[in-house]
């Protein structure tokens, strides 16, 4: 599917073109596409981050004092993305999970109307969770062996069609989204 994919940018915007014009010296330059890399601690693979990650930077020390007076000193710092604990639903799976979200993600799933769709649409080096990939593995098998809403045949057919487009073979649904270690 996406396997050559970069991931998106999340902390930083890419350059538009190649070459900007610089007004103070009156000549293009070549614009630099440097990622702000960040931390991937474990604690955003019991989550969804939305591919938000721990920054490392630098801010301001005492910024409301005059230089004069003490001169300001830049401090390393680390950004943390702001966690909440949100009920989401998935409707291949029809089950609620309490599951730790960044608003980026909240804006996310809205957008893609809903996590399942949120799941199966965006990239696994996008989703960058071992839950995000392992929910998405369950509902591919849901989806590939049709054994979702036995007992509603209305509701089969409704996410039948619905997902129609993301049904792969059983065969490689089980494979989807290991890492190393569960693979081997």
């Amino acid at each position: 599917m996406f396997v050559l994919s970069e991931a998106k940018p999340v902390h930083y915007r890419k350059p538009t073109s190649r070459y900007e014009w610089d007004v103070k010296r009156y000549m293009m330059v070549e614009t630099e596409d440097y990622p702000i890399l960040g931390f991937h601690p474990p604690e955003a693979d019991k989550g969804l981050w939305g591919g938000e990650t721990v920054v490392k930077g630098y801010i301001q020390s005492r910024p409301y004092t005059k230089k004069k007076i003490l001169p300001r000193q830049w401090v390393p710092h680390f950004f943390f993305p702001r966690l909440k604990s949100v009920v989401a639903y998935s409707e291949v799976l029809d089950k609620h999970m309490k599951i730790t979200v960044t608003e980026r993600t909240c804006r996310l799933i809205d957008h893609h109307f809903g996590l399942d769709l949120y799941l199966l649409e965006t990239p696994e080096i996008d989703i960058a969770s071992k839950l995000g990939n392992k929910l998405k593995r369950e509902i591919l098998l849901l989806l590939a062996k049709g054994t979702y809403y036995p007992n509603d045949p209305e509701r089969h057919n409704y996410i039948k069609q619905k997902y129609a487009k993301f049904v792969i073979s059983v065969e490689e649904a089980d494979w989807f989204g290991l890492d190393l270690n569960e693979a081997c």
